[in-house]
């Protein structure tokens, strides 16, 4: 839970895991520039080492951030699982190479 919602992890039918961040809605100008800079730039990111946003929609007088989930106890955690997957799907490629 933060500062503007908290995050629940969700299943859709196919059996994906994702996680889903509800953000109440903010009639305050300068937290709503705030949440629209937190719904809008993640967005656009796109780097192994980041959790991947996938959209965002208003329902119900929320709004809602669909994103990747990830289970991890910490940052550090999440990066680290990271670098070992990129390590092993290089030694991977490394090996077919040869």
């Amino acid at each position: 839970q933060g500062h503007y919602g908290k995050v629940k992890k969700v299943k859709d039918k196919f059996g994906n895991i994702y996680a889903l961040k509800e953000i109440r809605i903010i009639k305050n100008k300068n937290e709503l520039k705030h949440l629209n800079r937190e719904v809008t730039i993640p967005l656009t990111f796109n780097h192994k080492n980041i959790i991947k946003y996938y959209k965002s929609f208003e329902y119900d007088g929320n709004c809602y951030i669909l994103a990747e989930f990830y289970e991890s106890k910490n940052l550090k955690e999440f990066i680290d699982e990271r670098k070992k997957k990129t390590s092993r799907n290089y030694a991977s490629c490394s090996a077919r190479t040869f």
